[in-house]
């Protein structure tokens, strides 16, 4: 698994077309819907640190903090 944000969007993707299926039913679609509950809270987590982490840099006067551009998906 990739640890940056677009990763954690594509998963949060997968689990929205999840739990979207017609053909889950009962017990496969409540596990689905656990299981998609908990990755969008450790996913609110994984973004208010990073967001935490962005603004201390942005206080100190520092643009980003090392590796941020590899946490966020893009190049630097």
């Amino acid at each position: 698994m990739n640890n940056n944000l677009a990763a954690l969007n594509n998963l949060l993707f997968e689990q929205i077309e999840r739990i979207n299926d017609d053909d889950l039913t009962g017990e496969e679609l409540s596990t689905a819907i656990d299981k998609a509950e908990t990755i969008n809270k450790l996913a609110s987590t994984i973004v208010s640190t990073g967001n935490l982490q962005l603004k201390a840099y942005q206080e100190f006067g520092l643009k980003a903090a090392p590796g941020m551009s590899a946490m966020l998906g893009i190049e630097e």
